[in-house]
C-alpha cells in the first residue's frame, strides 16, 4: 500500500460514487479498496465526517470525526486492518 498503513480514503469520488461532504471512507469499503480486493463493494459505506455529525443519506452512513479507526502511517498494517474490522462490525 502507497500510505503505509492507511485504509482511510478521502476523495471526492469513491468507487464511482460522490462522497457526502469533506471526510473518510473507513471500514469494509476501505479495506476492500485499500487491499485491492476482487469483490464488490456494500451497498451502504460508512464514512467519518469532517463536521462531526451522524446522518445516513442514500448510499452513506456518517459518522462523527470520533469515529475514525486508527490507520495513521506509523501503524502497522495488521493492526490498522483491525482497527478498521473493528469499526465495521460494530
Amino acid at each position: 500500500m502507497a500510505n503505509g498503513a492507511q485504509f482511510s480514503h478521502s476523495a471526492p469520488v469513491f468507487h464511482s460514487r460522490q462522497v457526502p461532504e469533506p471526510g473518510h471512507v473507513v471500514g469494509y469499503g476501505a479495506i476492500i479498496h485499500g487491499l485491492g480486493l476482487s469483490m464488490p463493494m456494500p451497498t451502504c459505506l460508512a464514512f467519518i465526517s469532517e463536521r462531526n455529525r451522524r446522518r445516513e443519506l442514500d448510499a452513506w452512513i456518517v459518522f462523527p470525526s470520533r469515529y475514525l479507526p486508527d490507520d495513521r502511517a506509523e501503524t502497522e498494517q495488521i493492526r490498522a486492518l483491525y482497527n478498521h474490522l473493528v469499526f465495521a462490525l460494530k
